[in-house]
C-alpha cells in the first residue's frame, strides 16, 4: 500500500506543475520544518523529534487530490482495491492480542516496596509513566538518576528529584533494601561512563545480597544493604530526597 500512496502522491503534485503558488506551499511545508530543525540542531541539541510529524498533515490531503483527478472507472476500481486491502488488514489484527510490557511483569515485585524502610532508584531513560499510578508511595519513596547526569528540567517527567550519580549512595545507603530499575537495552545507548555501571557496582560492594528480575528490556534488581559505616550516609540529603516531587507538573 505505501507504494501506491507515494505514487499517487507523486502523480498529485505532478498534476499541480502549474499551479505555482500550490506547489510552492506544498514543497515549503514539507520540507521547511524538517530542514528548520535541522538547521537548529546545530545551535541547540533538539531531543524531541515529535513536532516532524506536522509536515505529514497534507500528505493524505495530496493523495486525496489524486484520487479525485483519476477518470471514473480508474477511481471506482482504486476505491474498492483500497477497501478490500483495509479490510483485509483489520481482519488480520482480531482477535487482538494483549501484549504485556516489561513494567506489567515487574509491578508485582516492587509491591513488596515498604515505605520509610525502602527507597527506589529509576534510572531509565525512557520511563514509565505506570511507576507512579501503580508503585504505591512512588513519589515520597523515589529518586532518579539519568544517563550522563542529564539537566533535571529533562527529568522532571518521572516527578521524582534527581540525584547525580555520585551522590546516589549517600542519598540511600541509610535505608534497608534498594530497588533498582531501569532499562537493559536504550534506544539511544549512553557514551562510556556515562551509564549506570558504577552505580551498580557501588550498590553491590554495599550490599549483603541483591535479587534480579528482567522482563523484556526492563531490569529490576533488590539490593539488601549492609549498616553503613559511620559518617558514609548524608542523612540531610536523605530527608530532603524524599519531600516529594520538585516539579511543576
Amino acid at each position: 500500500m505505501k507504494p501506491v500512496f507515494v505514487l499517487l502522491a507523486l502523480w498529485a503534485v505532478w498534476s499541480l506543475r502549474r499551479e505555482r503558488l500550490l506547489l510552492t506551499f506544498l514543497v515549503v511545508f514539507w520540507l521547511g520544518e524538517p530542514l528548520a530543525m535541522w538547521f537548529a540542531s546545530y545551535l541547540r541539541p533538539l531531543l524531541y523529534c515529535r513536532p516532524l510529524i506536522w509536515s505529514t498533515l497534507l500528505f493524505p490531503i495530496v493523495v486525496a487530490a489524486a484520487l479525485v483527478r483519476l477518470p471514473g472507472p480508474a477511481f471506482a476500481s482504486m476505491a474498492a482495491a483500497f477497501v478490500l486491502l483495509q479490510a483485509y488488514g483489520l481482519s488480520s489484527s482480531f482477535p487482538a492480542e494483549r501484549e504485556t510490557m516489561g513494567f506489567e511483569a515487574l509491578a508485582p515485585r516492587l509491591s513488596g516496596l515498604q515505605p520509610g524502610r525502602d527507597v527506589l532508584v529509576v534510572a531509565p531513560i525512557q520511563f514509565d509513566p505506570e511507576l507512579r499510578v501503580d508503585v504505591k508511595g512512588y513519589r515520597e519513596n523515589a529518586v532518579g538518576i539519568a544517563y550522563g547526569d542529564l539537566p533535571e528540567k529533562l527529568f522532571q517527567p518521572m516527578w521524582v528529584p534527581q540525584v547525580q550519580r555520585s551522590e546516589l549512595y549517600a542519598r540511600v545507603c541509610s535505608y534497608r533494601r534498594v530497588w533498582f530499575y531501569t532499562e537493559t537495552a536504550s534506544r539511544f545507548p549512553p557514551p562510556p561512563g556515562d551509564d549506570f555501571a558504577r552505580v551498580m557496582l557501588q550498590l553491590e560492594s554495599h550490599s549483603r545480597s541483591e535479587k534480579r528480575w528482567a522482563s523484556q528490556d526492563r531490569l529490576l534488581v533488590l539490593f539488601d544493604m549492609q549498616p553503613p559505616h559511620a559518617g558514609e550516609c548524608d542523612s540531610g540529603a536523605n530527608a530532603g530526597a524524599m519531600q516529594g516531587p520538585q516539579t511543576n507538573g
